[in-house]
């Protein structure tokens, strides 16, 4: 891939890496690609969160003296705090799920060690047609889900009291 072909370039390494084939590195290179895919959602949202902030709070703040690390601790990050538990909530949610980037880039293998909760419902009820299996796996998931779903909504509704 692209990254081998750089690494060689550099003069790094000699022979290219099996990033996806290798147990060792299989997962943290999906972990890397999931991270990377899922990145510009969070900064966009983040970007947006900054942008509410109001401009006299952050002008008060210098004109009083703080300095950046005072002004980021006592203003930036309060104000952020909400949008940065929706952002935790909602993308451990969708990882939780994360079935397709995984089941695409290292198919999901014991041999690769990247066999997460859905592609082992996939596996057990399309593959071995073990369907009680399978179901007792993704009842587990849901139980898992409505739990932070549970946490979600309630910060939700303690967000718009305040």
């Amino acid at each position: 891939g692209v990254v081998n072909q750089a690494l060689q370039a550099l003069g790094l390494i000699g022979v290219g890496i099996p990033f996806l084939s290798h147990p060792g590195l299989a997962l943290p290179t999906v972990i890397v690609a999931h991270i990377w895919k899922g990145l510009p959602w969070v900064l966009l949202v983040v970007l947006a969160g900054l942008q509410l902030i109001p401009h006299e709070v952050q002008e008060a703040a210098r004109i009083d003296g703080a300095s950046a690390w005072q002004e980021f601790w006592h203003i930036t990050l309060p104000h952020l705090k909400f949008v940065i538990t929706v952002v935790v909530v909602l993308r451990t949610i969708w990882t939780f799920n994360w079935f397709d980037l995984t089941y695409l880039l290292a198919g999901g293998s014991r041999v690769t060690n990247t066999i997460i909760l859905p592609i082992e419902v996939y596996q057990q009820g399309f593959t071995a047609f073990k369907l009680g299996r399978a179901s007792a796996v993704a009842g587990v998931m849901m139980v898992v889900l409505v739990i932070f779903m549970f946490f979600f909504l309630r910060l939700m509704a303690r967000e718009g009291e305040g």
